[in-house]
């Protein structure tokens, strides 16, 4: 099978797939991040360390009380592509009752429409257990941004942002209203 017909699944994340979220993650900060951030910081990511931080995440994921979500992209043939994390919003005074914290894919799979399943996916995990509206950061001059306000996100907000030695900026994309996203598919009732 080739990979432009591999099957693509979009599922939550299972504490098997750590290992491979966290290679996924480092991966996807070296691509995304170089020339914005400093070559020493993104040499200077680990793997191991990133690994321990989503087996973590994960075994909690999903626990009873817990509103924090993982899901994965997987790739017929090569495992894990990308991944994304979503949760309460760590501002609440945002007006936005959930945060998707992440939203990586590996850039050899770009333009096959499997972020905008991998977002979709998220956003559903976020209204399965009862948010509303949801936030993101990005870092400014991330290429992905155009990606965000194409799905309908609107600019809500600006703050500075310290990394190692640097400052930078995050800008805030917004969707006040998960139910009515614009081309979305996102279910009206819970599910699991």
């Amino acid at each position: 099978m080739t990979e432009t017909t591999a099957v693509i699944e979009i599922r939550r994340a299972s504490p098997a797939d750590a290992p491979a979220i966290a290679r996924v993650h480092v991966a996807t900060w070296r691509e995304t991040y170089a020339g914005l951030l400093p070559d020493d910081l993104l040499a200077n990511l680990s793997v191991e360390r990133r690994e321990a931080q989503w087996a973590a995440q994960i075994a909690a994921s999903g626990a009873p009380g817990d509103l924090n979500r993982v899901v994965v992209a997987t790739l017929e043939g090569r495992g894990v592509v990308g991944f994304a994390s979503c949760g309460p919003e760590r501002e609440p005074e945002s007006g936005f009752d959930a945060e998707l914290y992440t939203v990586y894919l590996l850039a050899e799979v770009h333009g096959r429409g499997i972020g905008r399943e991998l977002f979709l996916r998220a956003c559903e995990e976020a209204v399965a257990v009862g948010f509303r509206s949801l936030r993101l950061w990005v870092l400014e001059g991330n290429p992905t941004a155009g990606f965000y306000a194409h799905l309908g996100g609107e600019p809500v907000g600006r703050k500075g942002l310290v990394l190692g030695d640097g400052s930078y900026f995050e800008a805030a994309f917004g969707w006040r209203d998960l139910l009515t996203m614009r081309g979305a598919r996102i279910p009206h009732s819970n599910h699991e």
